[in-house]
């Protein structure tokens, strides 16, 4: 009796164990899964709201000193960040903050002023009882952080999608450019894709894109090696920077 009593009381305890294990590991997916909502719920809002392109101009006019431009730039700035829910604000103007800060070109003075005014914004809207601490954005350097932040900005950009179709329709039809209207319509659609890329981002975006398409087993080596041609012009045809990237290893590390 006293066997089959502790049989019983050791099966009680691992019926429990057992629960409360699921239990946790449901509640650790559901609520991954509910932060994994929110994230795309805000990246969502964050596109519609054309990236806070209006803060980001507050924050240009800001460090390159006064300009009667600035009151308008935040008026909008603050339209547009009510748009976003109370939730996606700070990582909305943190996103907008981090482009600014990694343009090469900025020192760190100038780094600090733009993430101290980012901070200053949603009181300057009148969002009083909300804060935004990106003071880690000036730590955050690593090269790591820095590939994954370009590979989040080309998934964000559907790939260069426009880009891709764009050096398709060049190889498939074998015409100049300018020859055929849709040509115009597309590279236009890739620059607007490209220069949503931070400037360090943009090579390696146009390089991950033309790897995908000589790698396509049908094409041959001459058609790969304009396909990487027309690619490396791609810049120079939008005017952004850098105007110039080399693809060339495209070929090579497949």
């Amino acid at each position: 009796m006293a066997k089959f009593t502790l049989l019983l009381a050791t099966f009680a305890l691992f019926f429990l164990v057992a629960n409360a294990t699921i239990y946790r590991t449901t509640v650790v997916i559901n609520d991954e899964e509910s932060r994994s909502g929110q994230q795309q719920r805000c990246q969502r809002q964050f596109q519609e709201q054309q990236q806070l392109q209006q803060c980001r101009s507050f924050l240009s006019q800001r460090i390159q000193g006064y300009n009667p431009r600035q009151q308008q730039d935040i008026q909008q700035c603050c339209q547009q960040l009510e748009q976003l829910d109370r939730e996606c604000r700070c990582p909305g103007l943190e996103q907008v903050t981090m482009s600014q800060v990694r343009q090469g070109q900025l020192g760190d003075h100038q780094k600090r002023q733009i993430i101290e005014t980012a901070q200053r914004i949603p009181s300057m809207c009148g969002m009083r009882s909300m804060q935004c601490d990106f003071e880690t954005l000036t730590m955050d350097n690593s090269p790591r952080n820095d590939q994954q932040r370009c590979q989040q900005q080309f998934q964000e950009q559907q790939q260069l999608r426009q880009c891709k179709s764009y050096l398709s329709r060049r190889i498939q039809e074998q015409q100049p450019y300018g020859s055929n209207p849709r040509q115009e319509q597309e590279i236009q659609q890739c620059c607007r894709q490209l220069k949503q890329l931070d400037t360090e981002c943009r090579c390696p975006g146009l390089k991950r894109m033309t790897r995908s398409q000589v790698s396509q087993s049908q094409l041959g080596d001459q058609q790969k090696k304009r396909i990487i041609q027309i690619a490396e012009s791609i810049p120079s045809m939008c005017n952004i920077r850098p105007m110039e990237c080399d693809l060339e290893s495209s070929r090579s590390d497949m």
